[in-house]
């Protein structure tokens, strides 16, 4: 048998890339470093209702005005692409900007 560990029974991960959730994001989800700025979008129940995320003395879970409180696990399964990272398109990489070097004598640095 393994010693317990006080604060090693629960482990959050990142529902965005499965590794250990360091922060918080604006929805108050448990969330990696990375992914600080991204949010879950789309969460329905089983009904088909909206869920409304809150944070309780457990940890995270849905709200279904329906339903009632669904679990963070099983908000996770019912809604695998609310947890897709979008892609993102840099516009550093799209507009590459020629760098212009001008030495002191260089004849266009007096111009």
């Amino acid at each position: 048998m393994r010693k317990k560990v006080y604060g090693s029974y629960r482990v959050d991960t990142c529902p965005f890339c499965q590794s250990r959730a360091l922060t918080k994001n604006s929805q108050q989800i448990p969330v990696c470093s990375q992914h600080k700025n991204q949010e879950a979008t789309d969460l329905k129940c089983v009904c088909g209702e909206w869920l409304m995320i809150k944070e309780g003395k457990w940890g995270v879970f849905g709200l279904c005005l329906s339903c009632g409180p669904v679990s963070w696990s099983k908000l996770c399964e019912l809604n695998p692409n609310a947890f897709q990272l979008k892609k993102e398109t840099k516009k550093e990489d799209q507009k590459k900007q020629n760098e212009f070097i001008i030495r002191s004598d260089d004849p266009l640095y007096f111009d």
